[in-house]
């Protein structure tokens, strides 16, 4: 006979947002976000290579069903 051992407890996640971030100013890809369902939830300063840029933080509601 062997010797059986406990389950591993598995933890349940709170399902994550998916998310986008692009420059703030570039229309084209604001747009592409815009048009995929995304919506920008804020302005985000980044820095990148010494240099602050200004972002825009996109997210979606992954239940609505795209």
């Amino acid at each position: 006979m062997g010797i059986g051992l406990p389950a591993p407890q598995v933890r349940k996640r709170r399902p994550r947002k998916p998310r986008a971030g692009t420059a703030a100013r570039v229309t084209a890809s604001n747009g592409n976000c815009r048009s995929l369902g995304f919506r920008c939830v804020t302005e985000l300063d980044v820095t990148f290579a010494d240099r602050v840029l200004l972002s825009d933080n996109w997210t979606i509601d992954a239940h609505t069903g795209l």
